[in-house]
């Protein structure tokens, strides 16, 4: 009986033991199916914020390049506008140029030669007649030059550089040579000295306008016995050409203009000569394109100082 008693103890002992570890059991695969599902839902939120993510990154992309596209086309039509608008001020400055600015000398060569028609014309009368009749022809010529190259330039484009190597020094004095009586006739004194040797490497014939213009400014601004100063010095990595002279000199307003088409001017020279105020504009153009730059110093009623600036030519 007794026996019995034990056996049935371990009996329900072992049965207990056994409810518990399948509790146990039960409790571990519940926990273990819950991390499973924690786990899932947090790897679909996972994937679901990165694909949330991918998304507004596309969207983002897509704004960014239309908005730029949008941007690019504002800006094209601004610059085609802005074209626009610059031909058709040019196309005006020219009809305006030959309007004026040419019309007036042929007239008074008009009336001039209506003169000479006369029998009755002394020779001092004769001789004054063809000294300003020469004058008139020349501003002329070189008023068209001047018309000529720069509307080209504006037109087509056609301010390319040939680049060579020569001495600059002699352009200055060929032009000096040439301008010389146009100054006589104005008693202005043309002086001009170097120190060295002053090899560029640019284009000849564009440099040649730069440098004539810049006298025939100087020439033209200068009142009678006057002083022009062309210095050529250089520096380690520059070539410096200065045309000073003693002349009417500018204001800062005036300086400020000069190398705009909308706002530069043209005023009369000391003895009323006339211009189409291009010069300085095809200077700054053609000293831009050989890489080099134009420098103004000017004060009213005390002259002017234009420094043209080009580098030095490198060898390797």
């Amino acid at each position: 009986m007794v026996q019995n008693k034990k056996q049935y103890y371990l009996y329900l002992t072992g049965v207990y033991l056994l409810l518990i570890s399948t509790n146990v059991h039960a409790q571990d695969a519940l926990a273990l199916d819950t991390e499973k599902k924690e786990l899932a839902f947090q790897t679909y939120l996972n994937i679901s914020f990165l694909i949330t993510i991918l998304v507004i990154a596309v969207m983002l992309v897509i704004i960014w390049r239309k908005n730029k596209f949008i941007k690019e086309n504002n800006q094209l039509l601004t610059e085609q506008k802005q074209k626009l608008e610059e031909s058709s001020f040019l196309k005006d400055k020219i009809f305006s140029i030959i309007s004026h600015d040419l019309r007036s000398p042929i007239a008074a060569l008009t009336s001039v030669l209506s003169l000479l028609d006369q029998q009755n014309i002394d020779k001092d009368l004769f001789n004054t007649i063809k000294k300003g009749l020469g004058k008139q022809l020349s501003t002329l010529n070189f008023t068209l030059d001047n018309l000529l190259i720069w509307a080209r330039s504006q037109m087509k484009g056609d301010t390319k550089p040939t680049f060579i190597e020569f001495e600059i020094t002699e352009v200055i004095e060929q032009n000096c040579m040439l301008l010389q009586a146009l100054a006589e006739q104005k008693s202005i004194q043309l002086v001009s000295s170097k120190r060295g040797d002053f090899k560029v490497l640019a284009d000849k014939q564009q440099i040649d306008i730069i440098i004539r213009n810049l006298l025939l400014n100087a020439i033209k601004f200068t009142r009678e016995n006057g002083l022009i100063e062309v210095l050529a010095t250089k520096t380690d990595t520059t070539i410096v050409i200065t045309i000073t002279d003693n002349g009417i000199g500018m204001s800062k307003e005036q300086v400020s203009k000069l190398f705009n088409l909308k706002t530069h001017f043209t005023t009369p020279g000391t003895q009323k000569e006339k211009g189409t105020g291009l010069g300085l504009l095809i200077c700054s153009e053609f000293a831009a394109v050989n890489n080099g730059k134009l420098i103004v110093e000017s004060e009213l009623g005390e002259g002017t100082s234009i420094s043209l600036i080009l580098p030095k030519p490198t060898y390797e």
